[in-house]
């Protein structure tokens, strides 16, 4: 977001932080009750941490947090009648703070353009949890609008006493309270608060997610909404445009060093040895920081850290183990083709977890007058973060803070505490909006790079991944291989359905320096794949087998494991379905109960122009054919349908994506200009996913480390259009999230198009030329 005041510099000095959140009170004025829309520098300049001084050792340091049960956790109201909002949760350039800002700012009738936020920074923010899984508005949206009522509550009883009339003669417009029918009897907010704090218990029960805050607010009547399902501008737009706008790599703190990280050769080699000697020429050279498996240098330059890990082996392509000053144990440990991927898959033996299990399938599969089997492979995919991951960190004897752009500040802190073995309430994260900062990527880990460093040299340590570290060694999204099976009768009904997936640990938060020094930290958690049985078929057989690790760390992406869940099973009911010589929306149709699934594929059919057809009705004349596709998918909640068309070139194996309709039911959309971004980023992003992207690595680690060998979708290949409807928009619908949902059905919705347009079914991603060109001259 834009700096308050708008003049942000691109290169941020952040000398003083300000004093205590009490401090930051009594000079700012304020009433915190918790509101405030502030760019990354001039929010952090009112932070309310604990300044200390870069060179402080020793001592009690100690970073309090927030009580949510307290109204001045989540608002600050200002003299001069502008407004912060508070949130524990963080921007990742999806726009969640204007739909959090509406929110407040509808509950306290307050203008949206004088309310500002503040996100993220542990020492002034209440922890609602990570900023992930589409759960923003879902989760912190309802603590935020408790929050605001009971605010607007506190400051019509406070006017109440200053204009002597009872509150329900009271009226509230921007900010300002009136006598109803005596519009000039008035007064501010600003006015009411007059540099006092409301220091009063609003009540919070449960923690991040489930923490339910004010239950006694009484909440605006949604038919009253003015701000709520409007579109306002984002205010973080115009610096980011000018180059004005502060990230996280902008971020410079006094006295700060400069860090690299010099990677294993293979990713569970030991280091044998370091030849420090040409280090020492170095301009600005400091040191080389060593513990056990971790390596890295730090220089008073970037440029100098840089070229002292050059010298060590960090770089793009390394020649073997012995490839610098730095000598690493020769690791072989990864598969040594695709088809050995597969089937360490398949071995890995582990937890297995039965989605849906009705009627037998065995038995019916016999019965049936056609039986399908297919197998669909997804493979590792890196996050691809545009601007690399970076961290700042300040560790002293008894304290540590960081600068990062993490999209889980409070579980960072933790994170670090355990680290560095230090108390949680020592350690401090201030947010600063990072590029590329969303899913597992690698600015978590970063952390801990910096952390290790600065502790060893005693002073605050920067260190920015190289793109090779980015690819090479972010957590990946997971490969998944899933077989399907299905029959048909002879009328061309389901009567059975198979759905078996292999899939590694989707939420692997290790932090691999931890590893790297021998104290693990973060933990691996075994998922399904969030994978939804939704069909109503007499006979079903749906099973997740999970725990299977294949060296590289991975966790989640977006919409983790259910974009390639959701691949196979609308891809393999679109085989069904043209099996049966039957429309695939009809077919889809027929087999669902849910009504809001429905109706988006209803909503999706009627803006396309949907006309009833089986698929694929003959092969087309010349190089270039046309095809449609369809998919539907429940994200937790929010159902989205999307319907896609394709041109397929014949003699290249291009695809192309021409336009694209989506239906989406997320509920009540608190700003629809901000929703439809989302929707436009989701549908582009995985369009580069099932196109183009997938790791591929050695027996000893990533080898598409860099753009060339990693590519991603271009401008030329963005679709035409992108259309959008909005169902069941209605504040009879609670809002869910709409980060996430979108990215589902692409990439089956491109496989059924291609089929529509050719007659032959993609089954693995991506879907790259040369791939498909082999596909189509076996047909």
């Amino acid at each position: 977001m834009n700096a308050r005041p708008e003049s942000t510099s691109a290169s941020s000095d952040i000398s003083d932080f300000g004093a205590s959140r009490r401090e930051f009170l009594k000079t700012s004025g304020g009433l915190v009750l918790g509101f405030s829309l502030l760019g990354p520098m001039a929010a952090l300049a009112q932070q309310p941490a604990t300044r200390l001084p870069a060179s402080a050792t020793g001592g009690a340091h100690t970073f309090a947090g927030v009580d949510p049960a307290r109204l001045d956790a989540w608002l600050a109201i200002h003299p001069d009648n502008t407004a912060t909002l508070f949130t524990g949760k963080v921007e990742q350039g999806n726009g969640s703070p204007n739909a959090l800002a509406q929110i407040a700012a509808e509950e306290l009738d307050f203008p949206f353009d004088k309310l500002f936020v503040v996100m993220g920074t542990t020492t002034s923010t209440v922890d609602q949890g990570p900023t992930y899984g589409s759960m923003a508005v879902r989760y912190a949206g309802p603590q935020i609008r408790h929050a605001a009522a009971a605010g607007r509550q506190v400051l019509l009883s406070m006017a109440s006493k200053r204009l002597h009339v009872p509150v329900e003669q009271l009226t509230v417009r921007d900010g300002v309270v009136s006598v109803v029918g005596v519009p000039k009897r008035s007064v501010t907010y600003g006015e009411l608060v007059d540099g006092k704090r409301l220091d009063m218990t609003i009540g919070a029960t449960g923690k991040t997610f489930d923490m339910k805050v004010a239950p006694d607010a009484k909440l605006k009547d949604p038919s009253k909404y003015t701000i709520v399902g409007t579109s306002v501008p984002r205010k973080d737009i115009p610096g980011k445009v000018t180059g004005e706008f502060t990230y996280v790599h902008d971020v410079k703190v006094p006295n700060m060093l400069h860090g690299r990280v010099v990677r294993p050769y293979g990713i569970e080699s030991d280091l044998l040895s370091v030849d420090e000697s040409s280090l020492k020429d170095i301009p600005g050279f400091v040191t080389v920081v060593r513990q056990r498996n971790f390596l890295g240098v730090v220089a008073k330059t970037e440029w100098g850290a840089i070229k002292a890990a050059e010298k060590l082996g960090s770089k793009r392509v390394r020649k073997g183990p012995a490839d610098g000053q730095a000598k690493w144990s020769d690791w072989q440990g990864l598969p040594a083709t695709a088809d050995d991927l597969w089937q360490t898959l398949r071995h890995a033996s582990g937890k297995v977890i039965t989605v849906a299990k009705r009627g037998d399938v065995d038995a019916a599969l016999g019965k049936g007058v056609k039986t399908l089997k297919a197998t669909y492979r997804t493979p590792f995919e890196t996050h691809g973060s545009i601007g690399p991951e970076l961290a700042i960190a300040d560790v002293g004897k008894a304290y540590a803070k960081f600068w990062a752009g993490t999209q889980m500040p409070h579980q960072a802190r933790r994170d670090m505490a355990e680290l560095l073995d230090l108390p949680v309430e020592n350690v401090e994260v201030n947010w600063v909006e990072a590029s590329g900062q969303y899913g597992r990527n690698g600015l978590e880990p970063v952390m801990a790079d910096a952390a290790i460093m600065s502790r060893a040299v005693g002073r605050p340590v920067r260190v920015q991944w190289m793109r090779w570290d980015s690819h090479g060694w972010d957590p990946k999204e997971p490969p998944i291989v899933q077989d399907l099976e299905g029959a048909l009768d002879a009328a061309g009904n389901v009567v059975a359905w198979r759905h078996h997936m292999w899939v590694p640990t989707m939420s692997n938060t290790r932090l691999l320096a931890s590893e790297l020094i021998g104290k693990p930290v973060g933990k691996v958690n075994l998922g399904d794949a969030a994978i939804k049985y939704e069909y109503q078929f007499d006979n079903a057989d749906v099973v997740a087998h999970g725990e299977s690790r294949v060296g590289v760390i991975t966790a989640w992406m977006r919409a983790p494991g259910q974009f390639e869940t959701t691949f196979a099973m609308e891809a393999f009911i679109d085989e069904l379905a043209a099996a049966a010589r039957q429309d695939p929306l009809a077919f889809r149709l027929k087999y669902l109960k849910e009504p809001r699934a429905i109706a988006v594929l209803e909503a999706a059919a009627k803006q396309y122009g949907w006309k009833s057809r089986p698929s694929f009705p003959g092969k087309q004349a010349g190089r270039k054919t046309t095809g449609r596709g369809i998919a539907w998918v429940n994200r937790d909640g929010s159902f989205v349908a999307t319907i896609a068309d394709v041109v397929v070139d014949r003699d290249t194996g291009g695809i192309w994506v021409k336009r694209v309709v989506v239906a989406h039911d997320c509920g009540l959309v608190i700003s629809p200009d901000g929703m439809r971004n989302q929707i436009e980023g989701n549908v582009i992003q995985s369009i580069s996913r099932t196109l183009h992207e997938e790791i591929t690595f050695d027996r000893a680690h990533v080898t598409s480390r860099d753009w060339a060998s990693y590519p991603i979708l271009t401008f030329n290949e963005i679709p035409d259009s992108i259309e959008m409807v909005f169902v069941n928009n209605s504040a009879e619908y609670p809002s869910n999230g709409g980060g996430e949902p979108s990215t589902c059905p692409t990439a089956a919705v491109i496989s059924n198009a291609v089929y529509d347009a050719t007659g032959v079914r993609l089954r693995q991603k991506p879907f790259r030329k040369e791939r498909v060109k082999v596909a189509l001259a076996k047909a």
